[in-house]
């Protein structure tokens, strides 16, 4: 059996799962840089692609933000980022307990799910985003 973990949906949200969407919301709503790097330091990226992240980075490092991009330039980013990686769904994961103590989440309200065959962040115990070729569903339901 895979390793499983859990989440909340009233927590992390409901039903965006789609990578790029994701990832370009982490990175310039949330100004989490985590994502990108871990990406860059695992996986293969291509130069103009890992060239544009860092960029990216430096700035959103440097002044808190990244200058006006707008929602398809950041999700065509975020495609380029995990190009080859072969994902079409997205997670955030963490401990049960960590779901609870650091998410404030009721247990009644996490589910359990296997993890994604792709890490793409791992915050140890605040979490790791897997990818998933297919749309993963709670195994506790």
């Amino acid at each position: 059996m895979k390793k499983t973990e859990f989440r909340s949906d009233y927590v992390y949200g409901e039903g965006i799962r789609e990578p790029t969407a994701v990832i370009a919301y982490e990175f310039f709503e949330l100004q989490n840089t985590d994502i990108p790097r871990y990406i860059m330091e695992h996986y293969q990226v291509s130069p103009k692609c890992r060239e544009t992240w860092q960029a990216l980075i430096d700035q959103m490092e440097e002044l808190g933000a990244c200058e006006d991009i707008g929602t398809a330039e950041q999700e065509k980013y975020a495609a380029e980022l995990i190009e080859g990686l072969n994902i079409n769904y997205v997670l955030w994961l963490a401990s049960k307990d960590n779901v609870i103590d650091l998410y404030g989440a009721d247990e009644d309200d996490i589910d359990e799910y296997e993890v994604g065959d792709v890490t793409l962040s791992d915050l140890g115990p605040d979490g790791r985003l897997y990818g998933y070729i297919d749309d993963p569903q709670p195994i506790n339901r």
